[in-house]
């Protein structure tokens, strides 16, 4: 079950460092990294294309993306190659090297055809959990409050292409209305 990592970046060079190299120390997975870039015109495009795992199509990119962050991360989706999606943006990063394989095997457990989990925000290289405790998903509960960040939401590519993917004439809460 191959996992493709979606990385939308625009002049993300201080960031995508950190990106890139969480998404490579995962373990037990077999990984696709897809890059949209919005037309970056600092170093980003130069630290993707020389990244391991570009001459053996691992790491794949597309630049000039434009229209916004949900057609970037839809196409992203389109261009994946992996049974399951993940968003994590250039400024992101998983903190383990077991995070997706857990995540995968969550979802095998539970037959599920996605999972979300926790997000932690790195405010000047201190982690800082969200202060408020995650309830048990329910869609009523979802219907009165989004508790789902997208980077820590993996999907099987199909459902994700089926359900039309993030409606790209929201600039806010696309994420929200596609949960």
């Amino acid at each position: 079950m191959k996992i493709s990592v979606i990385t939308c970046c625009w002049n993300s060079e201080p960031y995508v460092v950190q990106c890139i190299a969480s998404v490579q120390a995962q373990q037990g997975v077999d990984i696709e990294q897809v890059f949209v870039d919005g037309g970056s015109t600092d170093g980003t495009l130069a630290r993707i294309q020389a990244m391991p795992g570009v001459s053996d199509g691992r790491v794949r990119w597309v630049t000039d993306v434009r229209g916004g962050i949900s057609n970037a991360m839809n196409v992203g989706a389109r261009l994946a190659t992996g049974d399951l999606i993940a968003h994590l943006h250039a400024d992101d990063y998983y903190l383990h090297p077991d995070t997706l394989a857990r995540a995968r095997q969550a979802m095998v457990s539970a037959r599920a055809r996605w999972a979300f989990g926790r997000i932690v925000s790195d405010i000047d290289g201190r982690l800082v959990p969200d202060a408020w405790a995650m309830p048990t998903y329910s869609r009523s509960r979802l219907l009165r409050g989004n508790f789902i960040g997208h980077p820590s939401v993996l999907i099987e590519r199909t459902l994700f292409l089926e359900s039309g993917g993030f409606d790209e004439s929201l600039k806010y809460a696309m994420d929200y209305d596609l949960w």
